[in-house]
């Protein structure tokens, strides 16, 4: 039996529309499974700052929340602080403080507007559990897998893979 119009349509459309989904699948996969880096955000000290110097105890916060543990890098200016030294994370309630112990940041107002961090995040939905990560990678294959099933069934029944039935 050859292959019929509606056999080819129907494949045709397995393979379309499973390669979107599959797209799909992959992202979301993606996002709850790894973190996200994040780089050059601006983080705004103004408050802190006096005119001519930075040297306050002060808390900020980012963008985003669920941070990854010791990867947040603020940079002010061309020089990088150096954490525990001119600034602390608390990675439970998410803020930085800049207390400055070293000694005064001399600035200008323009490196005000230069402070960027650096640092990494986990998504809302991030799945904590590295058993049910592993998982969330499998989806995807999975559904590859069974596009090809229906496609080579379909195959099957037409006389196109007659000659791999020997």
């Amino acid at each position: 039996m050859k292959i019929s119009v509606g056999g080819i349509i129907s494949i045709f459309l397995t393979v379309v529309v499973g390669a979107v989904l599959l797209t799909a699948i992959a992202d979301r996969g993606s996002v709850v499974t790894s973190d996200i880096d994040i780089t050059n955000e601006t983080l705004d000290i103004s408050a802190g700052f006096n005119d001519t110097d930075f040297n306050t105890s002060m808390l900020f916060n980012l963008s985003n929340n669920n941070w990854v543990t010791a990867t947040v890098q603020v940079m002010n200016g061309t020089d990088d602080m150096v954490e525990g030294t001119d600034f602390s994370v608390n990675y439970v309630t998410e803020a930085i403080n800049f207390s400055n112990t070293s000694g005064v940041w001399n600035m200008s107002e323009d490196y005000n507007n230069n402070s960027r961090v650096d640092y990494s995040y986990f998504h809302d939905d991030y799945i904590s559990s590295s058993t049910s990560r592993t998982l969330m990678g499998l989806i995807p294959l999975f559904f590859v897998i069974g596009i090809l099933l229906f496609v080579i069934a379909r195959l099957k029944e037409s006389e196109i893979l007659t000659g791999f039935k020997k």
